[in-house]
Parts: C-alpha cells; structure tokens; sequence
C-alpha cells in the first residue's frame, strides 16, 4: 500500500493525468487548503490563508502499480489536512 498527497498548480492540472479510482486506487480530492491564522477580523471571526495549489490525496493498494507520473506533484506534509483511516 502507498499513500500519496500531491499538489497540483490548479484543478485543471489535475484533471488532465485522468486518473480514476478503482479497485486498488482510492482517490480523495480535497481541492484548496485554507489554514486558520492567528488574526481575528473584525466580527471576532478567526482568519484564514489559502495554502498553494489544488490537493489531492491518492492510496494505492496494489505496490506494483506505476505512479510515476505523479512523483512529481507529490509533497510531504508534516500535519496532513485530511488522511486515509
């Protein structure tokens, strides 16, 4: 099994690999990030800042599957914003 957090420039980037789940891919979208911040605005709401790029999360179940054409849009989070249970 490989998990995989990729980050593509935008929707469209992603779109174009066409890569679809299957029985031994499950592919979670999670689209834009937005990370709360430590401001408040007026209302007293807490802030956000949208993080980079369109997020997609990938498990492949099968280890001989080749994902090289993701490689390049993979990253590796320290606190991913959603994960695999």
């Amino acid at each position: 099994m490989r998990d995989l957090y990729l980050r593509f420039e935008d929707e469209a980037a992603w779109t174009v690999l066409g890569l679809e789940p299957g029985e031994d891919l499950s592919i979670d979208v999670v689209g834009t990030i937005r990370k709360q911040i430590q401001q408040w605005n007026t209302d007293g709401e807490q802030m956000t800042r949208r993080l980079r790029g369109f997020h997609v999360n990938v498990r492949c179940m099968d280890d001989d599957r080749d994902l090289a054409a993701l490689v390049p849009f993979e990253i590796h989070p320290e606190f991913p914003s959603r994960v695999w249970f």
